[in-house]
């Protein structure tokens, strides 16, 4: 992702969990994202109005899941609700630099401050932050920035990071869910900010 480190195509859908497992679970039956890609075109998996819209939908998806490990994959398929969508958000941050930055910049200062709470203001002053040093955000329009910044604040919602207020939620290491997060570097666990809370 060196070339456009900060692609902002996360928009074409938030979390997407159901989704999201329903790939998953055919591509560890499958053994191929490829046979996964097929499959979609060929019984209409998502359940798209097109096939135009399945197929952005699936690559979108395909595209952030693929990044996990296998181990990490079939932990997504069993794990709880709740962890499956902490396992959802580290492949979105490793898919897009602009949301890992964000996770890492912005929320890890809020755990800092007595509110522990992430605002829009927040959000903007890091967005400013990082049009400076690459000119291609600057060229967004109103409505656009307005979206990508929705998205952010409603997949950190929809992943169990904060609450509707911004509020950043604790993160419980419980027996199910302690050996995906102790398998993490240093730099991912920062991407679940709530495990300092």
């Amino acid at each position: 992702m060196a070339h456009n480190p900060y692609s902002l195509s996360f928009t074409t859908g938030t979390l997407m969990l159901t989704e999201t497992l329903l790939l998953t679970e055919h591509y560890l039956a499958l053994g191929s994202w490829q046979k996964v890609r097929e499959q979609v075109k060929q019984s209409n998996l998502l359940q798209g109005k097109t096939m135009k819209s399945t197929s952005t939908l699936a690559s979108e998806i395909i595209s952030r899941v693929r990044l996990l490990s296998d181990d990490q994959l079939q932990y997504l398929i069993q794990a709880q609700e709740k962890d499956q969508c902490y396992v959802v958000w580290l492949a979105l941050c490793r898919r897009y630099q602009f949301i890992a930055d964000f996770t890492v910049e912005v929320m890890g200062s809020a755990l800092q401050t007595p509110e522990k709470t992430v605002t829009r203001p927040d959000y903007q002053a890091f967005f400013d932050q990082k049009a400076a040093f690459y000119p291609r955000l600057q060229t967004l329009s109103e409505s656009t920035k307005k979206t990508v910044a929705s998205f952010i604040f409603r997949m950190a919602e929809q992943a169990g990071l904060v609450d509707n207020s911004g509020k950043l939620l604790p993160i419980i290491l419980l027996p199910g869910n302690r050996l995906f997060f102790d398998e993490l570097s240093s730099l991912e666990r920062r991407y679940f900010p709530g495990l300092e809370v």
